[in-house]
């Protein structure tokens, strides 16, 4: 049964009774900070949530997605952009508006972000499509078991080599 002298305050004494405190269990880690046995507990469930979850996997994939998206971002503003800017009869395309009436459309602006995502979008396949290669196809495998005496035989036989059998061969 605990009694008041079992409490411990915010400070992590325990009362002691009759004016008396003595420190609770705890432990100093190389931080000098106080942990209790619990809360190192606690640190290695968040540890091993984090690894299980894969969070850290997609922590790495967000950083690498931001500087492949720098990367692109460069290739289509340095290298594509300025080819198209070259290419066009007029050179700020990217200004051109349609007024109707009272309204003024930025057709020149649209443009310019379509090509930008459509540039971006192709860069971005090229990338993709070197980096990650399809898996290869699967080997047929070269031995099948003998449907009489199911020893491993070779693929393309016609009679087991354990039993004489005469097998179907396979297809």
């Amino acid at each position: 049964m605990r009694t008041s002298a079992d409490a411990v305050d915010s400070k992590g004494w325990r009362g002691g009774g009759a004016g008396r405190a003595t420190p609770s269990v705890r432990t100093l880690t190389a931080t000098n900070t106080w942990h209790s046995p619990g809360e190192t507990n606690m640190w290695r469930e968040f540890k091993a949530f984090l690894i299980t979850q894969n969070v850290i996997a997609l922590a790495i994939a967000v950083v690498i997605g931001a500087a492949t998206g720098r990367v692109v971002t460069a290739i289509v503003e340095g290298f594509l952009m300025p080819i198209v800017q070259a290419a066009t009869p007029m050179g700020d395309w990217e200004t051109a508006t349609v007024i109707v009436g009272e309204v003024s459309f930025s057709v020149g602006l649209l443009g310019s972000a379509l090509l930008n995502f459509v540039l971006v979008a192709l860069v971005v396949w090229q990338v993709a499509r070197v980096l990650i290669r399809p898996a290869p196809p699967e080997a047929k495998p070269t031995t099948r078991p003998c449907p009489y005496c199911l020893q491993a035989i070779d693929a393309a036989a016609t009679r087991c080599a354990y039993c004489t059998s005469q097998v179907v061969q396979a297809a």
